[in-house]
């Protein structure tokens, strides 16, 4: 009943799950570093001028404001990015300003001495707020009670000797590495309490001879090469430290050791960067020289190599000219990807942002290509930062066409002196709506040559799919020329963190499951409203992942334990993907609906007994199909809780809808488990209706069919309550009127032995297949007998057993005679039987008997065997019973009998019968007695078989040995009138 139906899935689903694993393993290959080495081009591209706009400026608030517009201010300005705050200090106060809140609210501290540097040491629990003045390092904890107000709740100062201190970074272990103005490299080593206070704290210098530390402060070293910029990869726990001679050196720092191991020597470097990406195989280094270029380096510690180069942006201006100019990098900045700094040529300074870009040419080789963006600059830039570090999950592979259009852009940064100057990273999405929107050819042809066109047809229903469901990109996609393979990379690029993931592991479920299908219902909903033209076998990928979505996360939010024991095994895997798109998938679907059907019992009157089938059928139609989805009601009712009997009723009878509606899927084997459910639910009739709804839909397997109606049929007998088994019979009789029909029941109750309850249902062909379809007569007549007697139709049946007792052949003397007795007793039920048969019947009975005598009387002889047999099949008449079969064989009595019966006169016989009776008992006067007695009680008064005068003779012949008047006592014991005595007596006395 539960076992699982064929998948109709085609070649055509398997072929697109394969292109769509392709995508999705193209996808997850990493377009990085690696790929640099010899294999890789490198291009700037000035096409897209709007790779990065500008936004308006976000001004100071007034308190801010208004000290940077005095004239002779001597101020500080930074961003404090962990806590969303711009520094501002002008010297002792210092404020701070959370620029990402709608207040401008500014919280104001006032140092004992003026103040340099402000930054935040950020420890694994708490963040400190760092103020370097030129004699003190203060410490700070800040309590940030919202986002909009901080507070100092605690503060701690360390002398630093007449340092400066810049660039503060933290370990993951909360060791804080700064940079000096005095050219050394600094450690704040600082151990807090449980409470998160400074109990201990210690300025280390890492770059200094350390014999120098005992000494006095003015006897300080002066380094051979002061420390530029540094940066520290906390993962393998080194520390890369660039130097005024652009030396890039690798220090050991696990644990509290610092330990230079190698060092690389480069030339005019300015600023070092670190690429750290979990997906990358070995750490990458980016050294940024004076003149903008960059150098990336692979660090296999304590190793650095050099792998390639990439050249300064351009810009405006002679290349030579530009080469002969000073350069000078004031500023850099690196954050996956996306480069910014300030580059100063000649007399002019500018503000450089570059984003990394990878595709693949016609030759399938990859290009990095950077988006450039300049600006000149008439103000000082004091930091750069990116605002909103949220990429997506693709960000690191530099293919920007990953990027979700539902993530903000990626913004960053720039703090002047008038305000804070966001510039936002325009996404390949936003460029192709601004293409879509020209309305050029060439540019649209730009695009496309650029990113390819499965990636613009992808970028095409990013957008189309997007809140704004933009217009230009959906009329793009309804171009008859679209290619296909840009909705299946769109499609692969939603699923790709599902596709082939284990649909056992609880991560596969959950708020990303769920916003993957809400996307792809944004997909479908698109395709369908819009008309966008889809191949079918796409589209129906589509709906079938959103469906298995919703199948798998109502089982998983159901008993998923339950449900999927004995269906997934324990060390075997069913992908996601595999559920939909192969047969083998959609098996274990329905064995899942089926077993949540079973196990959870949810079903009952309340929901119409229609519980999981429900969710299913509204959730996954197209999945499983409306057959299928139909069956699975079906079951369900008959698995369902039931209240009372009216409960049970109206589920099963549903139940039976359902399944007669798809009557042509389901197989005979289906039929047969189904039905049985129906007679364990004790509704057999029901049974019987659904196996006659798949009799009539097939001409084949009828003889199974067939089987099936009996094994009903024979389980209603068992219950041993005949009315209900008529009932039963009478209802699915009434279902056809086809004689075939009606007589396949008829024939099979009489072949069970069970004729009694056949001849009592009520149906029109009954009668007529008893008279022509049963082959033996006396059987056809019998079974006709009680067809009428339960009707009270007692003439009828008389008839059927005169028929069988006198015209039907071959039939036992024994069952002629039961036949003619239970005529004779109906004889007097029988109103309008003629006269005539009922004497005849009365006297057929009584030469019946007769002739059982004679039988019986041959019998016992054994030279007369073979001539009794010829009295066992059938009635004898009289006058060749009596010639040939009493006379000869001196049967006396029988040959009385029937002489009395029929009324034959025979002198001779009647003399030669009392003759040979008196004479075998005279030798008893008992017995002789008791003779004439018993045949006198059967016989007289009949004259031709009890003829006084000659039975009185003969007792006077035969016993005068008993006395005179032994004959004459004889007769009047054997109650014979005393007058018809004397006569006889006096009529021999004359002779």
């Amino acid at each position: 009943m539960n076992t699982t139906f064929d998948s109709c899935i085609g070649s055509t689903l398997k072929i697109v799950d394969d292109r769509v694993k392709s995508l999705i393993k193209k996808d997850q290959e990493t377009v990085d570093l690696d790929l640099c080495q010899g294999s890789i081009s490198f291009n700037y591209s000035t096409d897209y001028q709007h790779a990065f706009s500008k936004k308006d400026i976000l001004p100071f608030p007034k308190k801010i404001n208004s000290h940077i517009r005095r004239p002779d201010a001597n101020y500080k300005l930074g961003f404090l990015p962990a806590i969303d705050h711009v520094w501002f200090a002008i010297g002792n106060s210092l404020l701070l300003w959370n620029f990402k809140t709608s207040t401008s609210e500014v919280f104001e501290y006032v140092c004992t001495e003026p103040i340099e540097n402000v930054d935040l040491v950020i420890l694994s629990t708490h963040n400190k707020l760092l103020l370097s003045t030129k004699s003190s390092i203060f410490l700070h904890a800040i309590d940030q009670i919202d986002k909009e107000k901080i507070h100092i709740t605690s503060k701690t100062s360390i002398r630093s000797n007449g340092v400066i201190m810049f660039d503060i970074t933290t370990t993951d272990t909360n060791r804080a590495f700064m940079k000096g103005d005095d050219g050394h490299l600094y450690e704040l080593n600082i151990i807090c309490d449980t409470n998160g206070n400074i109990c201990q704290s210690k300025l280390i210098c890492h770059t200094a001879n350390r014999l120098l530390s005992y000494l006095p402060s003015i006897f300080k070293s002066v380094p051979s090469a002061s420390v530029k910029s540094f940066a520290v990869n906390n993962q393998e726990k080194i520390l890369y430290l660039l130097l005024s001679d652009s030396s890039i050196h690798v220090v050991n720092i696990c644990g509290d050791q610092y330990l230079s191991q190698e060092r690389y020597v480069g030339k005019q470097l300015a600023t070092i960067h670190l690429i750290s990406l979990p997906h990358l195989k070995e750490t990458r280094l980016m050294a940024v020289a004076d003149n903008g270029d960059r150098f990336f380096f692979t660090c296999s510690s304590p190793n650095i190599t050099l792998e390639y180069t990439c050249t300064s942006p351009p810009l405006p201006g002679s290349l030579i000219f530009n080469k002969m100019t000073n350069e000078q990098t004031e500023l850099a900045f690196y954050n996956n990807g996306v480069f910014a700094a300030i580059l100063c040529k000649s007399e002019s300074k500018y503000f450089i942002l570059t984003g990394s870009n990878v595709t693949k040419t016609s030759e399938n080789n990859h290009v990095i290509f950077e988006d450039v963006y300049y600006e000149i600059l008439d103000e000082k830039i004091w930091s750069i930062t990116e605002a909103n570090q949220s990429p997506s999950k693709f960000s690191h592979s530099f293919m920007p066409t990953l990027e979700s259009s539902e993530i903000p852009a990626r913004e960053f940064s720039v703090l002047t002196k008038s305000g804070i100057t966001h510039y936002s990273k325009q996404r390949p999405v936003d460029y192709l709506e601004e293409v879509l929107c020209s309305e050029r050819p060439a540019d649209l042809l730009k695009f496309t040559e650029r990113y390819g066109l499965t990636e613009t047809v992808y970028l095409a229903y990013v957008s189309a799919c997007s809140k704004k469901k933009s217009q230009k990109a959906i009329e793009f996609l309804r171009q008859l020329s679209v290619d296909q393979d840009g909705l299946l990379l769109y499609f692969a690029r939603i699923v790709g963190g599902i596709w082939d993931k284990d649909i056992k592991q609880n991560s596969i479920f959950g708020d990303k499951t769920s916003c993957i299908q809400n996307r792809l219902k944004s997909l479908a909903e698109t395709i369908h409203s819009a008309q966008i033209l889809a191949k079918k076998e796409n589209t129906n990928l589509i709906i079938r992942t959103i469906e298995v979505i919703s199948l798998l996360s109502f089982v998983h939010h159901l008993e998923w334990d339950k449900i999927t024991s004995g269906i997934l095994e324990e060390n075997k895997s069913y992908t996601f993907g595999e559920l939909v798109t192969t047969i083998y998938g959609e098996r274990i679907a329905q064995e899942l609906v089926f077993s949540a059907i079973s196990y959870t019992k949810l079903a009952n009157a309340s929901n119409n007994f229609i519980f999981v089938s429900n969710f299913v059928f509204n959730n996954c139609f197209s999945y499983f199909g409306e057959d299928k989805l139909t069956y699975f009601k079906g079951i369900e009712c008959l698995d369902s809780i039931f209240e009372d009997e009216d409960d049970k009723q109206k589920a099963v009878e549903l139940s039976l809808r359902y399944f007669k509606s798809i009557i042509s899927i389901i197989d005979i084997a289906r039929i047969k488990e189904i039905s049985q459910r129906f007679y364990e639910l004790d509704h057999h009739d029901l049974a019987i209706q659904l196996v006659f709804a798949k009799c009539e839909t097939t001409t084949a397997n009828v003889c199974e069919l067939h089987d099936i109606f009996f094994s009903i049929i024979e389980n209603a007998f068992l219950t041993k309550q005949k009315e209900k088994v008529k009932r039963v019979l009478t209802n699915a009789l009434k279902l056809s009127n086809e004689e075939k029909y009606h007589y396949m029941f008829y024939t099979w109750l009489i072949n069970n032995g069970h004729r009694l309850v056949l001849v009592e249902l009520e149906t029109p062909l009954l009668e007529k297949f008893i008279k022509t379809q049963m082959a033996d007569k006396s059987e056809s007549l019998a079974c006709l007998h009680y067809y009428h007697i339960y009707r009270e139709q007692y003439t009828q049946a008389i008839e059927c057993l005169y028929q069988i007792a006198v015209v039907v052949p071959d039939v036992e003397l024994e069952a002629r005679i039961k036949c003619l007795e239970t005529a004779y007793s109906h004889l007097h039920l029988a109103t309008h039987l003629e006269k005539e048969r009922a004497e005849r019947i009365k006297s057929l009975l009584k030469i019946a008997r007769i002739q059982q005598s004679v039988h019986n009387s041959l019998d016992k002889q054994e030279s007369t065997k073979n001539i009794a047999k010829e009295l066992e099949k059938s009635l004898v008449q009289e006058d060749i019973l009596f010639k040939q079969f009493i006379c000869p064989h001196s049967l006396y009595e029988e040959g009385l009998y029937l002489m009395n019966t029929i009324e034959l006169y025979d002198w001779k016989f009647a003399k030669t019968a009392w003759i040979g009776i008196i004479a075998a008992c005279s030798q008893s006067q008992n017995e002789v007695v008791s003779k004439v007695n018993s045949l006198a009680k059967r016989l007289y008064p009949s004259i031709p078989s009890f003829p006084i005068y000659i039975i009185f003779q003969i007792l006077q012949d035969k016993c005068s040995k008993y006395g005179e008047n032994f004959a004459e006592s004889v007769l009047l014991q054997a109650d014979v009138p005393e007058e018809v005595v004397s006569d006889a007596k006096t009529l021999l006395a004359k002779v």
